[in-house]
């Protein structure tokens, strides 16, 4: 009997150690898991702030280059946009046609009209002026066209280019495309397009 009660003990001890075996493995495992997060998350913080710096300095140049930069044309104000887009909506279908506007709310010409071909528009969503040319993101015809101050189509490009064109801007020497379907702004040089 005392034997008995002896290798039980000795079973008991051996079955504890086990146990105890395991869970300063365990204790190890997880502390190991702890140091690994820390380390993750002091790496994730300086990636974040280092995104964070990236992004004011970014802020910081496109702020610089708009001070710098003059603007060569006016734009839209959110004022005049509501009767320029009530009047448009007098004229016919906004998304076919392009109106200039001498004030807020007083036409001075119609330039195209709906279609494909080449001085038709479809569905044009952008517009900017080079003191000589009415340049026009024709979104329904994936193209930009390119029409004369009194309205006259002159040319066009971007075919088979262009998949969305929505935004357009320009300088002296370059046309800039936003496509939101190829999600790119596009760089043309003035002297193919014209």
């Amino acid at each position: 009997r005392r034997d008995q009660l002896l290798v039980q003990l000795f079973n008991m001890k051996q079955d504890y150690l086990r146990k105890e075996n395991i869970r300063k493995k365990q204790v190890a495992d997880l502390e190991k898991m702890i140091r690994q997060f820390n380390e993750t998350s002091i790496q994730q913080n300086e990636i974040v702030k280092f995104q964070e710096e990236h992004m004011l300095q970014t802020r910081a140049e496109i702020q610089k280059y708009e001070k710098e930069t003059p603007v060569p044309f006016p734009s839209f104000n959110t004022e005049g946009l509501a009767s320029l887009l009530e009047q448009l909506e007098k004229l016919g279908s906004i998304q076919d046609i392009a109106v200039l506007y001498r004030n807020k709310t007083e036409p001075i010409r119609r330039i195209g009209k709906y279609g494909s071909v080449k001085g038709e528009l479809k569905y044009p969503n952008g517009l900017a002026l080079d003191g000589h040319n009415i340049y026009i993101a024709n979104t329904g015809n994936k193209r930009i066209q390119i029409f004369s101050t009194e309205g006259k189509f002159i040319h066009e490009f971007g075919k088979g280019q262009l998949n969305f064109p929505h935004g357009i801007a320009l300088n002296n020497e370059w046309v800039f495309i936003s496509d939101s379907r190829l999600n790119a702004v596009i760089k043309f040089s003035k002297t193919i397009t014209n």
